[in-house]
C-alpha cells in the first residue's frame, strides 16, 4: 500500500522535473514560422512550407515558434515528412532530434491550429528525446488503416523517448488501434507526458484520447470514444489531477482502462457497454466518481480516500474511502458532446454494490440502495464476492437498503 500524501509528493516531483524540461528545453535562437492574413476568409493562414523547412533544419535543442494562424498540413499527404516501415506515416516529424521545442507564438492554444483534415495520416511523430510540443490545437489527425500495429496508434501525435505535449487542444483525431489523440508506439512501453491539455471528440480502438503515456496531468478528457476499452484513456502509467468525463467505450472502462494509478481525478458521466463505466483496473487515490453509467470501478487493485457515489465499486483493497448513494436503478440514456448513447439502454445491475473485497479499512458506507436483480435470483444487495479471510476493519456501514441479502459473501455466507 502507498501513502496518499507520499504518492502525491512523488508525482509533484515528477511534474516539477517535466516543467523544468519545458522551461529549458531549447537554448538556441528560435526559428519563427510566418503566417499571412487572408482578407477573403478573415483568418491568418500559416506557411506550411516554412514549417516543414524549419523542422528539417532545426538543430538539437532548437526552438520553432509558429505564428498565429491555421496550418493545413493535409497538403503534405502525398509527401509526408515521416514514412517508416515500422511506425507508418506522419505529416510532420522531429526526425530524431533531441531537445527540440515546437510551440505556438502567443501561448494561447487556440491561436495556432494544425489541421490534418483527416487525410489518413497522423499529424506529428515526436521521436527525439525531450522533444516538446505546446501551445496549439491539433485537429483532424488520422493514423490511417495501413497494416501493422504501430501504424495505427496516435492519430494526432505518436510520442516516444520522453516527449512532452503541453497546453494543447486535441479534437477530431482518430486511430483505429488506439490513442486517437496521443499514443506511444506499441513496442516502446509507457513513455511521454501529456500536461494541461484539452482532449475532446477523438476516437480510437483502445484509448479514445490517450494510450500508453507515462504521465497525464492536469488534462480535461471529455466526449471521446473507444471501439474497444478506455473511452478516455487506456494503459497510461500515472493520471493525476484530470477531469475524465462523458467518454464512451464499447467494452470496458468508459473513463479509464488499465491505467497504473489515478490520483485526485474527477471521473464522471462516462459510459461503457461492458462493466464498468468509470474505471477498469489500476489504483485510485483521492478520486471522485459521479454519474458513471452502470458502475464506478471494476477490477481495481487499490483505492484510498476516494468519494464514490454511483453504480458499484469493485476493488480488492479500499482504505479510508467514502462510498455513498450506490444504486442499481435503471437510467435513461443521454447525449453529451460528440458521444451519442443508444436510446433505451439501462443501467440495471444484478450483483452487489461493493465487490471483490480482500480488505476494507476505515471506510464509510452509507445511503446505498441496492435491490435484487431482475433475473429472479437472489443476488447480493450490498457486498458481493467477498473472499474467504477478507477483512472489514474500522468501517461505518449504516442507513443502507436491501442490506446483506443473497450471496453477500463467498459460498453464500452472511456477514
Amino acid at each position: 500500500m502507498k501513502n496518499l500524501e507520499a504518492l502525491k509528493s512523488s508525482i509533484r516531483a515528477s511534474i516539477t522535473v517535466v516543467a523544468a524540461s519545458l522551461a529549458f528545453a531549447s537554448i538556441a535562437d528560435p526559428t519563427t514560422v510566418p503566417s499571412r492574413y487572408d482578407e477573403t476568409t478573415g483568418k491568418y493562414i500559416g506557411d506550411v512550407v516554412a514549417l516543414t523547412n524549419a523542422i528539417k533544419n532545426v538543430a538539437n535543442n532548437g526552438e520553432i515558434v509558429l505564428s498565429r494562424g491555421e496550418y493545413d498540413v493535409s497538403v503534405l499527404a502525398d509527401a509526408p515528412m515521416y514514412n517508416n516501415s515500422t511506425y507508418g506515416k506522419a505529416l510532420l516529424s522531429s526526425d530524431g532530434k533531441s531537445g527540440v521545442t515546437i510551440r505556438g507564438e502567443t501561448g494561447n492554444r487556440q491561436d495556432v491550429v494544425i489541421d490534418g483534415k483527416n487525410c489518413g495520416i497522423r499529424i506529428f511523430k515526436l521521436d527525439g528525446s525531450n522533444t516538446v510540443l505546446r501551445d496549439m490545437t491539433i485537429k483532424g489527425g488520422d493514423a490511417g488503416t495501413s497494416p501493422g500495429y504501430n501504424y495505427r496508434n496516435g492519430g494526432g501525435v505518436l510520442v516516444a523517448s520522453g516527449s512532452i505535449v503541453s497546453n494543447c487542444v486535441f479534437t477530431a483525431c482518430t486511430a483505429d488501434r488506439g490513442g486517437g489523440a496521443v499514443s506511444v508506439a506499441h513496442d516502446e512501453g509507457q513513455k511521454g507526458s501529456v500536461l494541461d491539455c484539452l482532449l475532446y471528440g477523438n476516437s480510437g480502438g483502445n484509448g479514445g484520447a490517450i494510450r500508453r503515456c507515462a504521465l497525464v496531468s492536469g488534462c480535461t478528457v471529455v466526449s471521446n470514444t473507444a471501439a474497444g476499452n478506455g473511452g478516455g484513456l487506456s494503459e497510461c502509467m500515472t493520471v493525476t489531477n484530470c477531469t475524465v468525463a462523458y467518454n464512451y467505450a464499447k467494452t470496458y472502462g468508459g473513463g479509464l482502462h488499465n491505467c497504473g494509478e489515478a490520483i485526485a481525478c474527477t471521473i464522471s458521466g462516462n459510459v461503457a457497454d461492458g462493466d464498468p463505466s468509470g474505471g477498469y483496473g489500476g489504483s485510485y487515490y483521492g478520486c471522485t466518481f459521479r454519474d458513471n453509467f452502470k458502475g464506478s470501478v471494476m477490477a481495481a487493485t487499490y483505492m484510498e480516500r476516494c468519494d464514490i457515489a454511483d453504480g458499484y465499486v469493485g476493488c480488492r483493497t479500499n482504505v479510508s474511502s467514502v462510498i455513498h448513494g450506490l444504486h442499481n436503478a435503471a437510467s435513461n440514456v443521454w447525449s453529451v458532446g460528440n458521444v451519442q448513447y443508444p436510446e433505451g439502454k439501462t443501467g440495471v445491475q444484478t450483483l452487489g454494490a461493493i465487490r471483490e473485497i480482500d480488505l476494507m479499512r476505515g471506510c464509510l458506507v452509507t445511503n446505498c440502495n441496492w435491490k435484487y436483480g431482475t433475473s429472479g435470483t437472489a443476488n447480493a444487495s450490498l457486498f458481493y464476492n467477498v473472499t474467504e479471510g477478507a477483512r472489514i476493519e474500522n468501517c461505518t456501514i449504516a442507513d443502507n437498503a436491501y442490506y446483506f441479502l443473497g450471496r453477500g459473501l463467498k459460498g453464500g455466507q452472511q456477514l
